[in-house]
Order: structure tokens, then sequence, then C-alpha cells
């Protein structure tokens, strides 16, 4: 990082993160987005610029004109906020569960020049309906929540939050077009597919998902199960990073266990 760009940082951290009167919230992509204190995704957020740029750069390479992008584990909505400035034509939908942060992106959401086409459903998705313990981390740390303690920030609580299907919302939403899916839910994710079955039968979108051993190891799900599930549902697996196939359960073991690869694009063959 160059001086220019490492001032630049600094003087964000400060006047969005401790100013008086300032603090608490700060302009992306057109929109005010409020976070809690000492938040690490701001914190990201502003050493990176654009916050996980390779993400963005995916959902808006998939993104299809007029139709709707989910973006389930949505946490302060960058990700949403971004896509839903640089795709003017469709509509997202954030999911969010974590009590410490849905005040926030509810905030978020409701002020944003977008609002009209972005919604917030405050529940984790998974294989089924009901209610679930969530292992809330503290505050500031609330990007690493999820139905299971993973074991990468101490501290924190366990509280109860709402679990949906996503074929369930979609159908109460009229069943729209779905171009993108993009999952980040802490080890959880392969449920989330499960529960997302009819959606994506029906609209083949684009999936970009984290897939994180560690994460994987807590909530008890074997890393090769991606493959497993792809290749019954016709997908074909590459890496986020460089677009590189991924041919076999053994090449994703290899890529999780070198700590090189952990987003990875799903697209229907």
């Amino acid at each position: 990082m160059s001086l220019k760009a490492a001032l630049r940082t600094q003087a964000k951290l400060f006047i969005y993160g401790r100013c008086p009167g300032l603090a608490g919230s700060f302009p992306y992509f057109g929109t005010k987005v409020y976070f809690p204190p000492n938040d690490y995704i701001f914190k990201e957020a502003c050493r990176q610029g654009i916050y996980e740029q390779d993400t963005l750069r995916a959902l808006q390479a998939f993104a299809k004109p007029d139709t709707m992008i989910f973006d389930i584990g949505g946490n302060i909505g960058l990700l949403s906020a971004s896509i839903v400035a640089v795709c003017p034509s469709c509509s997202v939908i954030s999911f969010e569960p974590s009590p410490t942060v849905l005040p926030f992106l509810k905030k978020t959401v409701e002020s944003s020049p977008h609002a009209a086409r972005w919604k917030l459903f405050d529940c984790a998705l998974s294989d089924k309906e009901g209610i679930a313990s969530f292992s809330s981390p503290p505050t500031a740390l609330s990007a690493f929540g999820g139905l299971k303690n993973t074991g990468r920030v101490a501290g924190g609580e366990v509280v109860e939050v709402r679990l949906r299907t996503l074929d369930n919302i979609w159908t109460e939403l009229g069943q729209p077009r779905v171009s993108v899916l993009k999952i980040d839910t802490e080890g959880h994710e392969l449920p989330v597919l499960l529960g997302a079955e009819a959606c994506i039968a029906s609209t083949r979108p684009a999936i970009v998902m984290e897939w994180n051993r560690v994460n994987l190891a807590a909530s008890d799900c074997d890393p090769t199960s991606l493959m497993r599930w792809a290749d019954s549902h016709a997908y074909e697996v590459y890496t986020l990073l460089g677009g590189t196939p991924v041919l076999s359960a053994n090449a994703m073991t290899v890529m999780l266990a070198a700590l090189n690869h952990e987003n990875f694009i799903l697209l229907p063959r």
C-alpha cells in the first residue's frame, strides 16, 4: 500500500469510525452504510477501498438485467449496496439473522436511494424452517457469527433466530427470475443450497460462495460435499480468483488445505 493510500485509509477510519458527529456511517456506492462501533467489516472496507472487489466483479459479471440477486449473509450490506448500485435494473434481497448487526442494516436499506430495489429478510437460511441457536460474537465482530460457533473469535452469546428456506421465500416473492446467489454463512452453505432446490432448478443462477474448511468443520460438513452437490445438480465449480476449474473432490481438498482458495463460483452446465 502506498503512503497516499495508507493516509487515505487512516483518514476514513478516523472520520467515520471515531469522529464525533460523523462516526457510525460512511458513504459507499451512493448509500450511507451504518455499522456498529469498531466494526471489522467497516475497517476492511476502508483498507480495501472496495470491499471484496473480486466478489463484486463476479456478481456484476453474472447479474442479468431485470433479475433478482440474493445476498445470503449480508452483514452490514456492503456487497448488496454495491451491486444494487452497479446493476440498475436488478433487485437485491439481503438475508441477515445477526441481532447485533440487523438494526444497522435495516437503517441502511431503509435510507438507501435504491430502497425500492433492495429488501431485507431478517432470518437465517437453511434446509428447513423453524427456530435455531445462533452464535453471536461481540458486536464489532458480527461478521463471524453463524449457526455454529466456529471458534474463530472469542466471546459473544448464543441467541435464537428464525430459520427459513430460500424456496419458500422465493415462492412468496412470486418465483422471480434469479441470476445470482451469493452465500456466505460461516459453514452453513450446504443447507442453504439444499433449501433452495426449486429456485435453483427453475432459474439456474450463478452461485458465488465461501467454502472455508474451518467453518465447515464446525458444522461437521465434509468439504468435498460441494463437489457431490455440484455434480448432482449439473454445476461446474471454479475458484473465484483466477477462475481455475475444480474438477474433483481431491482437487477441492488440496485447494482448501493450501488455504489459497476459499471462495468459489458455481456455474450451470
